[in-house]
């Protein structure tokens, strides 16, 4: 596998940490709605 050039490490590292973030908040909101403490209308990923 090559490395691609059009991003630096730095791009990748923050990019990485709102995937992360966006997993946590996903998976946080659909336990919150198991538990019947949700608002609304949840859509998991």
């Amino acid at each position: 596998m090559t490395t691609s050039r059009l991003l630096t490490n730095q791009q990748r590292l923050e990019l990485f940490y709102w995937m992360l973030l966006t997993r946590i908040f996903d998976e946080t909101m659909v336990n919150l709605w198991k538990q019947g403490r949700g608002v609304g209308g949840t859509f998991s990923q």
